[in-house]
């Protein structure tokens, strides 16, 4: 039964991981453009943000090797994106404050499923049963559920909650990080 829930959570942890990926990569230009920025400026910060997903992967694998185990990094970066997150509704018609908090928020959030990635890895050696592409799975269906959801929603309600969703996504994933092996 441990292994099966093992299984449950990390495939909910990537149904959510994915899902607030989703939010974020693939609504973001239409985000930036809702907002008034132009192709150039959406070309440009989504090259920054994955500039700050190339230059994060090594931070974070070397934070996690050295310092902080895989869990507690993934709480930080959790807990500093959602202030982020929250800045960025804050100050959403400032360009200058927003797109910064854009590029930091991917820095920190986008190199999570290596993370995770790893601690799967890690896992399936004490516990075989645990299937890789089962629980990657979760990530699909949470990637797929989301671009459905997200669509409605921003089409209904607008734009000024998009950090916020993100916010409140990624914080449902503490419970599932909190019980992982």
């Amino acid at each position: 039964k441990g292994k099966r829930s093992c299984t449950v959570l990390f495939f909910s942890a990537y149904f959510i991981y994915y899902a607030v990926y989703c939010v974020f990569s693939s609504f973001i230009v239409l985000f930036l453009t809702e907002q008034g920025y132009s192709a150039t400026v959406c070309g440009i910060i989504t090259s920054l943000t994955f500039l700050a997903n190339l230059l994060m992967e090594p931070v974070g694998g070397y934070i996690t090797d050295t310092f902080l185990p895989t869990r507690r990094y993934l709480l930080v970066c959790i807990g500093i994106v959602s202030m982020v997150c929250a800045f960025c509704t804050k100050f959403m018609n400032q360009s200058w404050l927003l797109l910064p908090g854009l590029v930091l928020a991917a820095g920190l959030a986008y190199p999570f499923s290596q993370l995770m990635d790893a601690w799967v890895d890690i896992s399936r050696e004490k516990q075989p049963d645990l299937i890789y592409s089962r629980v990657r799975a979760g990530g699909s269906i949470g990637y797929a559920v989301m671009s459905v959801i997200g669509g409605y929603y921003f089409k209904h309600r607008g734009w000024d909650g998009y950090f916020l969703v993100q916010m409140v996504i990624f914080l449902f994933m503490i419970p599932c990080l909190l019980l992982l092996p």
